[in-house]
């Protein structure tokens, strides 16, 4: 009948729908590999800084040094106490001041306040525009994995692979950077010049030893904060990475115990 196909022209059809399927999970492969590296980065970033700017891993950090308010200023009348200071530097991160609103900062250094600001706020905005198109590339994988044929639980297996691969990526930056800093203070000292002098090009980061943001924040103190959010981020990562290893392991011995029902 005229309706119907001949062989060659189903041998065709097939073939067709089998390089489409074919390009739909090349396509779906690509999303999810570049959803994972995304996610690497964003939530290195997002975790890392958080804790970095933890108020409680600064008091660590201030007590590990023993900073107090007699090493800051001998003048009653100044504001010394380096916790106090430190919470309305967090705090003004966290709000809509261009310019930090107290008077015991000199002009420079309120500017140079100003730029972390802006910094932080830049690491912030990659961050979350990382984990957005992260869930968007895993919606996308989503499609195109099942116009390959694929199922749900080979998609759920692969976006947790994503979480796997990005979590335990993040501690792997880490791992580096903590081989590099453990070298000492006067190598982390280098490296921490060296990420002033690509961040704020114009370099009004250099301050006399006089300086408030000088005493309150010490090389020491910095030290100590990147050692602790080491600490606090690689605890984070190994837990997500270990549950959805875990998850990983479930849905494949549930895969197998299907199959062998199966058979």
């Amino acid at each position: 009948m005229s309706g119907e196909f001949t062989e060659g022209e189903r041998e065709r059809i097939r073939g067709f729908d089998a390089r489409r399927d074919k390009r739909a999970g090349r396509l779906a492969k690509a999303f999810i590999i570049i959803a994972a590296l995304l996610l690497t980065l964003g939530l290195f970033v997002l975790v890392s800084e958080s804790i970095a700017l933890n108020s409680s891993v600064h008091q660590k950090a201030f007590n590990t040094i023993n900073l107090t308010a007699q090493d800051i200023s001998s003048n009653p009348k100044e504001q010394s106490d380096p916790i106090i200071i430190d919470h309305h530097i967090m705090e003004y991160f966290g709000n809509r001041d261009d310019v930090i609103n107290v008077n015991y900062f000199t002009y420079d250094e309120k500017a140079h306040l100003r730029d972390v600001k802006h910094l932080v706020r830049g690491f912030y905005a990659f961050a979350y525009v990382s984990l957005l198109l992260t869930i968007i590339l895993l919606i996308l994988a989503y499609i195109y994995m099942r116009r390959a044929g694929k199922s749900d639980k080979a998609f759920l297996k692969n976006a947790l692979r994503v979480f796997q691969i990005g979590s335990g990526s993040a501690a792997g930056i880490w791992v580096f950077l903590a081989l590099f800093f453990l070298i000492g203070l006067k190598r982390f000292t280098g490296a921490f010049m060296g990420f002033h002098k690509i961040f704020f090009p114009e370099g009004n980061y250099s301050f006399p030893a006089s300086a408030l943001i000088v005493k309150v924040y010490t090389e020491k103190f910095f030290y100590d904060v990147t050692m602790l959010t080491i600490k606090y981020s690689m605890l984070i990562f190994l837990v997500l990475f270990a549950i959805t290893t875990l998850l990983i392991i479930f849905l494949n011995q549930q895969k197998r115990k299907s199959s062998s029902e199966n058979f």
